[in-house]
């Protein structure tokens, strides 16, 4: 079962997409902008937005560029009755997942969502790997004295900043482990 935001100007399309998923199992919240679509995400986890690109006040592309730039991480499947070459390429390099020409059926939107799902696991897996590669890659064994674990909480601390940080000591100590730690 997926949380899917459902954004349309329409309400019947929100209307049909809404039984069409519900009956698949999923559960759906409704908006009829980009900019109503973007306080449905601000308040709740959604796993998929499903939304039209042309519609008043924010369309889906500026909803697409929100998502992104706040990095809320869910993908975006597209929807619209205007569908053009130029214009799915244009979703697509912002990063939507998919694209979609109304009429639409019911076989095209749960595949669109099961990819969408697929990608956003693997995305999510990638990530947590890339974790566990940082952590490892700096084991117990450089932070193993009291010395450098004292180090390693200031590192931390200083990590998630953008401040310029200099790293001083005789050759040997690990200043260039120490900055791959913070960079990582």
């Amino acid at each position: 079962m997926a949380k899917v935001l459902l954004v349309d100007d329409e309400e019947r399309i929100i209307d049909i997409l809404s039984i069409m998923l519900e009956g698949a199992g999923h559960q759906t919240f409704s908006a009829l902008n980009g900019r109503e679509g973007f306080d449905v995400l601000k308040n709740e986890p959604i796993d998929v937005v499903i939304s039209d690109i042309c519609m008043d006040e924010m369309d889906g592309l500026g909803l697409l560029k929100n998502i992104r730039a706040h990095n809320l991480g869910c993908p975006v499947i597209f929807i619209t009755a205007y569908g053009t070459v130029e214009s799915a390429v244009n979703a697509l390099r912002l990063g939507a997942v998919d694209y979609l020409v109304k009429p639409f059926n019911e076989r095209d939107v749960t595949l669109a969502i099961e990819r969408a799902l697929g990608l956003r696991t693997i995305l999510s897996e990638n990530a947590q790997l890339r974790r566990q590669q940082r952590q490892s890659k700096y084991s117990a064994a450089v932070f193993a004295s009291p010395a450098m674990q004292k180090v390693r909480k200031m590192a931390d601390k200083v990590a998630p900043g953008d401040a310029t940080v200099l790293l001083t000591g005789e050759s040997g100590t690990g200043k260039e482990v120490m900055a791959r730690y913070i960079h990582h």
